[in-house]
């Protein structure tokens, strides 16, 4: 789509960060959190895995459950505030 201008093109300055979370059921005793968190760990101190993923253009970065929500709430907030800025709006069904 040649004509169709680019984000940035249009005026809108932004950023898109991907990520991915391991996110378990409600109320998850949080023994099985923590194993799971501390196992995610040394998989990520592993520079092997870390080069793998780097060849897939990913940085990762390891969080505990608070500071996912907080960055999960951030970047609904900041979405947000981009498809208000673009003047769209719903259709009605």
């Amino acid at each position: 789509m040649p004509d169709v201008p680019t984000l940035r093109e249009a005026g809108v300055n932004v950023s898109i960060v991907n990520g991915a979370g391991l996110f378990g059921p409600a109320k998850l005793p949080r023994e099985i959190v923590e194993r799971l968190h501390n196992a995610l760990a040394i998989m990520m101190a592993k520079q092997d895995n870390l080069d793998r993923l780097a060849t897939q253009g990913m940085a990762p970065q390891l969080q505990n459950g608070a500071q996912l929500a907080a960055f999960l709430s951030d970047e609904r907030k900041r979405y947000e505030q981009l498809v208000k800025a673009s003047g769209y709006v719903p259709e009605s069904a």
